[in-house]
């Protein structure tokens, strides 16, 4: 976990003793309106969300639902049933450090054909699917299950591992083609909140010299001199 992660978790423990749900899009498989991902795609920092934005609004809503709760016991009424059954600052706090690992890619190469659609991940394993098939593809693999197809004009990807831990990838191309844009959602049987994070991805040429930035939560943005 890095540092600034870790000390937020430690300053956020008393809160995390309930909270809302963010709760992914549903997947209805709608006929398929194909875009073509193919490229090379750098994350766009300044359009893109991150972990710890999302678990600063995770804080906020714990803290609206504390301050109802206590309104309604100053009121002489009942404040209903705590949400904490599922979300203790451990399990939440894990599963942000889950969605930072997962998210926490720069660049992307997509293949595309008739066959399918590979998307090699910098840092990752690639995301494959075979769209000859009708969705949804269903593969099952050492580490869990895996689902993906096109959902309309995007493509969905689901890995659901044998821990109860879900990772869902929504990708969809900018009509000006010129961006790409990966939501990222990471469950847990364990916790009832969801993690929600969208990148954007712009393309870039990899022949060309110049620099590479890239977003630490414990040093914002570092940027470098390198060839790409």
């Amino acid at each position: 976990m890095s540092s600034r992660l870790l000390i937020v978790s430690l300053l956020i423990m008393p809160l995390l003793a309930c909270g809302g749900s963010q709760k992914p899009k549903p997947v209805t498989f709608a006929p398929a309106r194909p875009a073509d991902f193919s490229g090379h795609w750098e994350v766009d920092y300044s359009r893109s969300e991150n972990v710890q934005t999302k678990l600063n609004a995770v804080i906020r809503e714990v803290q609206r639902e504390q301050a109802r709760r206590a309104r309604a016991i100053e009121q002489g009424r009942s404040p209903g049933p705590a949400q904490s059954g599922r979300n203790s600052w451990r399990s939440i706090i894990g599963l942000a450090e889950m969605a930072d690992l997962i998210t926490a890619i720069e660049l992307v190469e997509i293949v595309q054909s008739d066959r399918e659609v590979r998307i090699k991940r910098d840092n990752s394993f690639a995301l494959i699917c075979d769209i000859r098939k009708p969705p949804p593809v269903v593969q099952m693999t050492a580490f869990g299950s895996e689902r993906c197809g096109w959902d309309g004009h995007q493509l969905y990807f689901q890995i659901a591992l044998p821990d109860g831990l879900t990772i869902e990838h929504r990708i969809t191309m900018a009509q000006t083609r010129d961006l790409l844009g990966i939501s990222t959602t990471v469950s847990s049987g364990q916790v009832s909140e969801s993690f929600l994070v969208n990148k954007v991805y712009a393309r870039y040429d990899p022949e060309s010299a110049g620099y590479r930035c890239r977003q630490t939560l414990s040093k914002g943005r570092v940027c470098s001199t390198e060839g790409l």
